[in-house]
């Protein structure tokens, strides 16, 4: 009997972490955790220069069999005054690896390859904006 109670066990928990890891949605929270993640990590790095850079979204979106997140933020040029804000999005495919920042137990840390994020967003906030 107490085997047939571990075994049920077992499964409801793989069921519910497997779908806590693999839902692409976010939470309010866990945009939270990503948008506070960009933020800070952009005022130590690629946001300090012409254009001062706010992270306001991250969306998933699901097209054409992709699964990806959209990442919304506003530039506004720090040489030019009164100018308008440049309303800017990027596509992201780290599908897993956001995933795994939010539902790291420490939320104070990196996780391992969260670098590549980074480097996904300023690749394309060099494009977006050095375009224009």
């Amino acid at each position: 009997m107490l085997s047939k109670l571990v075994f049920g066990f077992l499964i409801i928990m793989g069921i519910q972490v497997s779908a806590a890891v693999y839902t692409p949605v976010l939470t309010e929270t866990q945009e939270k955790i990503i948008l506070n993640r960009l933020n800070d990590f952009c005022g130590d790095s690629w946001c300090e220069g012409e254009f001062n850079l706010t992270f306001s979204s991250v969306q998933y979106h699901k097209q054409d069999n992709l699964d990806f997140y959209v990442i919304h933020f506003a530039a506004e040029n720090s040489y030019v005054p009164n100018q308008p804000l440049n309303f800017v999005f990027c596509q992201i495919n780290e599908i897993e690896l956001i995933q795994k920042i939010v539902t790291s137990d420490d939320l104070h840390s990196r996780v391992e390859g969260e670098y590549e994020l980074y480097n996904q967003v300023n690749s394309c906030i060099s494009e977006k904006l050095t375009s224009k």
